[in-house]
């Protein structure tokens, strides 16, 4: 009959070996384990839209030469055009076409008691001028809303001395 025979390991090596066999058991857990998915980005919002373009109202446009101090509270000038509150508020830039020369670009600085609705009155220094203009039907396209403050700093030029009109619309 044969013997058999056991090889005792130290007391040593038995506090190293079930260090690492416990470290290689977690290596093994994480390495098996499932994993979970990393969460999805969150959604790409749409492209905005451009800004629309500005649509061109049908307004009736008179002038007016009365100097003196605008609703606005600045002075009469160039560049200026009053017109009914409720449709263009103060400080609401414009651009007028089909007025001959004085198709332009104009800021909302006046009301008057007697505009209503689409009506614009532009300034015209001269008397002679302004009887000459008359009364015509003209384009007007919104470029700025106004807030109804004061905004008169600012004198814009018409856009026939600045500019050709942009007719093309």
């Amino acid at each position: 009959m044969k013997t058999f025979t056991h090889t005792i390991v130290p007391n040593r090596a038995i506090r190293w070996l079930a260090p690492a066999f416990v470290a290689s058991l977690i290596v093994i857990a994480v390495a098996c384990a499932p994993r979970k998915e990393a969460p999805a980005p969150p959604p790409v919002p749409p492209p905005q839209a451009a800004a629309p373009t500005p649509s061109l109202q049908t307004f009736t446009a008179t002038a007016y030469t009365i100097e003196g101090k605008t609703a606005s509270g600045g002075h009469t000038h160039d560049g200026v055009v009053a017109a009914d509150p409720k449709v263009l508020p103060i400080g609401t830039r414009i651009r007028v076409t089909d007025a001959g020369s004085y198709s332009g670009v104009y800021t909302v600085t006046d009301t008057g008691r007697a505009i209503h609705g689409h009506e614009v009155d532009i300034y015209i220094a001269n008397n002679a001028e302004a009887k000459k203009f008359g009364k015509k039907t003209v384009k007007v396209e919104v470029l700025h809303d106004g807030k109804g403050g004061r905004n008169d700093d600012h004198k814009p030029t018409r856009v026939s001395d600045a500019e050709p009109a942009d007719t093309t619309r």
